[in-house]
């Protein structure tokens, strides 16, 4: 308690997954201060998976450290994606995964930002990129793809923050290679 901390919490990522009984959905708590996550905890409760992440400390999953993949292109990787709720800018994601399609290794729509971006941290996923993203939804990945040694940047490949409309995060030669690939194409 106390000014500029405050907890981020969403009690259900990946709704419409659950609803629909989808394995693929957790339960995503940051401890910010300012906005900077310190603490970061996303739960897959039917994985029994733990994902959680301090400042300094390592990223780890139950108990085990973990870290990003090495992959260093979009042509050896398997991209995840989150499309979200905005039918515009999901068609224009679409468009570009239509478009870089023949040059990927595999293509996955999560439906959960939360475990897609726990998922690339501990390089499950190469690459999860997600263009509407809520605080609720990235305040402990963004501190786990840290932690776990990966980048992530904001749509443009500016600094990530828990107010960044979207994020692009996994293994740093994956990330610099998708920021490459889609310079200068309206998928934004």
């Amino acid at each position: 308690e106390g000014e500029g901390w405050m907890w981020v919490v969403d009690p259900l990522d990946g709704t419409h997954n659950f609803a629909r009984g989808i394995p693929f959905f957790c339960i995503n708590i940051a401890l910010c201060y300012r906005e900077e996550p310190l603490l970061g905890l996303t739960f897959e409760p039917l994985r029994g998976e733990e994902f959680w992440a301090q400042k300094g400390e390592g990223a780890f999953v139950n108990g085990e450290r973990i870290e990003v993949s090495q992959e260093e292109s979009v042509e050896a990787s398997l991209v995840a994606v989150g499309l979200g709720y905005d039918d515009e800018r999901a068609g224009r994601m679409l468009a570009l995964l239509h478009e870089l399609w023949p040059g990927m290794q595999s293509i996955r729509i999560t439906g959960s930002a939360a475990l897609g971006l726990a998922y690339a941290a501990c390089g499950r996923f190469d690459l999860f990129v997600h263009h509407v993203l809520f605080p609720w939804d990235s305040a402990a990945g963004i501190l786990l793809v840290r932690e776990a040694g990966g980048a992530i940047s904001d749509r443009d490949g500016g600094p990530v923050s828990i107010r960044s409309e979207g994020a692009i995060a996994g293994a740093p030669g994956a990330h610099a290679d998708f920021l490459r690939l889609a310079a200068g194409k309206p998928w934004r």
